[in-house]
């Protein structure tokens, strides 16, 4: 089978070539292949709905495309990507009608179709994820509870309840699964039919292509399209770089506050590893690797934007190394999220250590508040609680407020909303892939 740009102007590129050219593209586009499906039927529908070509060419395609949903097929690297492998298995099994398969189609076109149909799917297990991480921390809030210190510039500040802290971490993730579901509501522009970003020949109604796979599709200039080829990839990248950033600060508490000199929580088992020497060592290696792994998928930004950078208008081979920092992104976030979720469940509070580390002069604040409730000017109230400490005079332990700002509600109703998100969305790809099969 031949590449699908054979017989073209150029000549065929040289089999030595295909490590750098397409071997690592076939990998990752070894995620793309039901996206790439479910775009050619809609698209196929509509031709049909057209009669730009026989129908009976045209129910042969769309059987062909509903075989090959969801069979996970292996791609070869002779035929270079999803594209030129899709058409190969239609033509195998429509035969001569499958030429017609990609008519009027970019392979640009195509592949950024496949990338917003893949993003937004992940998009959602992510926000599902968060949401379900932070249902797991709001249970460990409401079992434990106790004093911890709290810090500024690595130096204690005041003293914190464990429900505080334990309420804090749920809400990154709570808001960062609303972030996610804002990402997937900004993208969801369909790009197929932009012509390699000079308009489709096809005459399609691409609004009706769009509305089969759960998109939108206004009157958008087709280069605007084309150019954001890189940058939606980027946004997307971005996105997940600050969830990762958040949770390699919540990282970094845990690795402090689980040691031998801040004994605050004791680390789930399963989540350490011991020394190859000492045979006492419990190393934080999970939490490690999390930072690690943010530091990586934050790196990847700065890999688009140099790819992207200085480019022209229109497509150049280079963007497809930015999809592969893009599935990369996703399917490691998606790892780390899964694995997360059980690390919180097993953490542990230590109450009497977490306190046992609390400094007296954390209290400084809360006995400067009391002074303030009692008639002191708060000059005054800060000046006296100031020269106490000054003098090595203890102060009263005052336990600090214990504040919650999520609840099991908001979270039931993120999660709610998260999940009629997802099944609209594969609704409309059932809807499409049975209008294929049954089609007459």
């Amino acid at each position: 089978m031949n590449k699908i740009w054979a017989s073209g102007a150029s000549d065929d590129s040289l089999p030595y070539l295909n490590r750098l050219m397409v071997d690592d593209d076939i990998r990752t586009d070894r995620n793309m292949v039901d996206y790439e499906v479910l775009s050619l039927v809609a698209y196929h529908l509509q031709i049909m709905k057209q009669d730009l070509i026989p129908r009976y060419e045209s129910v042969r395609i769309l059987h062909a495309l509903a075989e090959i949903y969801s069979t996970d097929p292996d791609l070869s690297a002779d035929l270079e990507d999803v594209h030129g492998n899709v058409e190969a298995m239609v033509i195998e099994k429509a035969g001569v009608s499958g030429k017609n398969l990609r008519l009027f189609l970019s392979r640009n076109e195509q592949i950024q179709t496949d990338i917003l149909l893949f993003t937004r799917h992940h998009l959602l297990n992510i926000a599902w994820e968060c949401a379900g991480i932070a249902e797991i921390i709001l249970a460990k809030r409401d079992e434990i509870k106790g004093v911890m210190p709290g810090y500024t510039h690595y130096r204690q500040g005041m003293a914190v309840s464990s429900v505080t802290y334990m309420d804090y971490l749920a809400s990154i993730f709570y808001n960062r699964s609303k972030k996610m579901l804002d990402a997937l509501h900004g993208n969801e522009i369909l790009p197929l039919g932009y012509g390699s970003g000079f308009g489709s020949l096809s005459g399609v109604d691409f609004k009706e292509v769009a509305s089969l796979l759960g998109l939108k599709r206004g009157d958008v200039n087709p280069m605007y399209l084309a150019s954001q080829r890189g940058m939606d990839e980027l946004n997307s990248i971005f996105q997940l770089s600050l969830m990762m950033l958040e949770l390699s600060r919540i990282s970094q508490d845990f690795i402090l506050m689980s040691g031998d000199e801040m004994p605050v929580f004791i680390l789930p088992a399963g989540f350490t590893t011991g020394s190859s020497l000492m045979a006492n060592k419990r190393n934080p290696d999970f939490l490690e690797m999390t930072q690690g792994y943010a530091a990586e998928i934050a790196g990847k930004i700065s890999g688009v934007i140099m790819t992207v950078i200085s480019k022209s208008s229109g497509y150049h081979r280079d963007f497809q190394l930015v999809k592969k920092e893009l599935v990369d992104s996703f399917l490691l976030a998606e790892d780390i999220l899964a694995v997360a979720g059980r690390f919180f469940s097993g953490i542990e509070f230590n109450p009497k250590g977490s306190r046992s580390i609390v400094q007296n002069s954390s209290y400084a604040t809360a006995n400067a508040h009391k002074l303030f409730r009692e008639g002191k000017t708060w000059k005054d109230s800060y000046s006296a609680v100031g020269e106490m400490v000054r003098n090595g005079k203890t102060l009263e332990e005052i336990d600090p407020e214990e504040i919650r700002s999520i609840n099991n509600d908001l979270i039931h109703g993120l999660k709610t909303e998260i999940m009629d998100l997802k099944d609209s969305t594969m609704q409309h790809y059932l809807d499409i892939i049975a209008q294929a099969r049954t089609v007459q």
